[in-house]
């Protein structure tokens, strides 16, 4: 049984913008998958929560020799978590995100897409603690030179659920303010949750203190 739909207009972000449509009562039925090393993914549906619209996120990650993949998620997302973009840099890789939603059952958001700044993989000055590990915290052992528009430090923690158990990484790198505004979120993809925190502090000038 669906739900009705009644038009809501807001004066800020998305909302304002679109004139988008909201559920009073229960959510829209969005698309739910995640796939590695693609542009797109397809899958079952989930019911969101109310005032949620479907998403997609796409994450461009470019290696230190220069290889390109890509990695895609489609869920709920709440409207002034839509049309953003951020970066991100970590170890020996650096990343791009882009977030793009649409307003009905099931739909399909545009394929979120980059402008090419020149001065986007340039470094500027700023670095920060770098670490990867399989575990709530990693120790960092070296920095990373922030690039284009990084400013902050971030601390990530992402959680796995589902039937194979639970696996948890922590990223520590650069990354933008539009990264860390994203703060505590989790999505739920029918078999398994991913739960992600993000914390921030401002990225240093020169070399970074290792301290965890």
């Amino acid at each position: 049984m669906w739900c009705n739909l009644r038009t809501m207009r807001s004066a800020v972000g998305l909302l304002g913008a679109l004139g988008v449509l909201l559920p009073t009562v229960c959510g829209l039925s969005c698309v739910a998958c995640l796939e590695v090393d693609s542009r797109v993914c397809d899958g079952g549906s989930v019911l969101c929560p109310p005032e949620q619209v479907c998403s997609t996120s796409l994450v461009e990650v470019t290696r230190k020799d220069g290889l390109k993949y890509y990695n895609v998620r489609r869920n709920c997302r709440y409207p002034e978590r839509c049309e953003i973009t951020f970066h991100f840099s970590h170890t020996n890789y650096r990343m791009r995100q882009k977030v793009t939603c649409c307003t009905t059952d099931n739909c399909t958001p545009p394929e979120p897409t980059w402008l090419e700044v020149e001065d986007e993989s340039e470094t500027n000055g700023l670095s920060c603690p770098t670490c990867v590990y399989p575990s709530f915290d990693c120790l960092a052992q070296r920095d990373v030179e922030c690039v284009g528009e990084e400013n902050k430090c971030y601390h990530q923690t992402q959680t796995y659920q589902g039937s194979g158990g639970t696996r948890i990484n922590t990223f520590r790198g650069c990354g933008t303010e539009s990264l860390c505004r994203f703060g505590e979120w989790a999505e739920n993809y029918g078999g398994f949750t991913l739960e992600t925190t993000i914390n921030c502090t401002d990225a240093n000038t020169g070399n970074a203190n290792m301290s965890p």
